[in-house]
């Protein structure tokens, strides 16, 4: 059998199982991508994606000019250098999909992606980008998905989007340094749908235009140097799943651009300057699973509705006053549950979940024991917040009786990288 009639299935086949077939031992040498590839000149689909493969791309790889996808993602150490990065471009101008996430191509020039016209999958994290990142990428005719995150020392600004046609539906360059300003004309990407653009340095305001963008299903803009109030029209984005605008400088009230999503499973709004009452809103949100408002300056009682789906629910550091509701702590699945630093009072009632492993209610006048056993009471971060000498004593307690108003130990908790997971301190059994 000539190796040109070598079926396309069977390369599969040799590429996924020698990671699972063999040991470590064995896998390491094959570690190299082998230059033989060249032979098979009618390939279309090439995956090499995470099969412990390290070093150089042999230049071979270029040659392969009939492929229409290759993936190189999730290798051990691959690099792709010049001139084969050069050699790939100009030759595979047929490739709709090319994925090299975490392959480092640091030392290659990404104008020459510009070739590529028939992409339709674009994936580069991870990969080491230095410099600025070519606008002309994002307006590639056929582009669905282009996802360049994690490229700290890659630089750029969002482009005007004046083609209202795009086919554009995912973009992530979350974790670079891209800056300047979201343009109005974000909102001709009527195909998008998951926009990711956190922890850059992007600054100004929320263009309304952004709620014209109603196929959205995960908005995440958090953690950069936005400002002002977000607009009411993002109401309209009815097909969220999840919203992150969390670590930015945004003001007002939450229930003015809060989505009317029934879908909406995770929403973050945390270290803002959100104020007002506590979003009533929130309560028609029946299926979150996630809820974050912590560190902004809400004020008044919590809703007395039930969010029966709530696993994680932080709403430290705001002015939240009243009692804690009963529905809170009659949660199936809560995990996490932080309302510290806030001026709630009354009675702290036994949680019925089962899962419960993280709760700070410090600096609230809250009073009440809880079941021992409903939490792991083992390990340091246990030992730091327990009165000095009582930590047994208090594994092998009941009951808790617990003090919340003060939050001393809490900072000793995190300084040995624990979140905390109890009380503040523990005065007893």
């Amino acid at each position: 059998m000539s190796s040109n009639s070598i079926g396309q299935t069977h390369i599969y086949m040799v590429l996924w199982i020698w990671p699972t077939l063999y040991p470590p031992d064995f896998v390491a040498i094959f570690s190299r991508i082998s230059s033989e590839f060249s032979r098979f000149t009618r390939l279309t689909h090439l995956n090499l994606s995470g099969s412990s493969f390290s070093g150089k791309v042999p230049i071979e790889v270029s040659f392969l000019s009939k492929l229409v996808s290759l993936d190189l993602s999730d290798n051990y150490d691959l690099r792709l250098e010049e001139p084969g990065f050069e050699l790939l471009v100009q030759n595979l101008t047929k490739v709709r999909e090319l994925n090299l996430y975490d392959v480092n191509i640091s030392s290659v020039v990404s104008n020459s992606l510009l070739n590529l016209t028939s992409l339709t999958l674009l994936d580069l994290s991870l990969c080491g980008l230095p410099g600025k990142f070519p606008d002309g990428i994002f307006h590639l005719p056929h582009l669905n998905e282009l996802s360049i995150s994690d490229n700290l020392a890659l630089t750029g600004y969002f482009p005007e989007f004046i083609n209202s046609s795009s086919p554009l539906q995912y973009l992530d360059l979350s974790f670079t340094n891209f800056s300047g300003e979201l343009p109005d004309s974000i909102g001709n990407l009527k195909s998008l749908k998951v926009l990711h653009a956190s922890d850059c340095k992007i600054y100004g305001s929320i263009p309304t235009s952004l709620g014209n963008l109603t196929e959205m299903t995960d908005l995440d803009i958090g953690y950069n140097n936005f400002t002002g109030m977000l607009p009411s029209s993002l109401s309209n984005l009815g097909n969220l799943v999840q919203l992150g605008v969390s670590g930015n400088n945004f003001e007002g009230i939450i229930s003015d651009f809060l989505p009317n999503s029934k879908s909406l499973l995770y929403l973050y709004a945390g270290s803002n300057n959100f104020n007002g009452p506590f979003p009533s809103l929130v309560a028609n949100l029946t299926k979150l699973v996630e809820l974050v408002l912590k560190n902004n300056q809400l004020r008044g009682p919590l809703p007395s509705q039930r969010l029966p789906n709530l696993v994680w629910l932080n709403l430290g550091n705001n002015l939240i006053n009243g009692t804690i509701p009963s529905w809170v702590f009659s949660l199936p699945a809560l995990y996490y549950f932080n309302i510290s630093n806030n001026k709630l009072t009354g009675h702290v009632k036994e949680f019925k979940s089962i899962n419960l492993t993280r709760v700070d209610l410090s600096n609230n006048n809250l009073h009440g024991s809880c079941n021992a056993f409903q939490f792991d009471l083992g390990g340091v971060a246990f030992e730091v917040m327990a009165n000095c000498g009582q930590a047994d004593v208090l594994r092998n307690a009941g009951k808790l009786k617990i003090q919340y108003q003060s939050s001393k130990h809490v900072s000793h908790i995190e300084d040995f990288g624990f979140e905390p997971f109890a009380w503040s301190i523990f005065t007893g059994i």
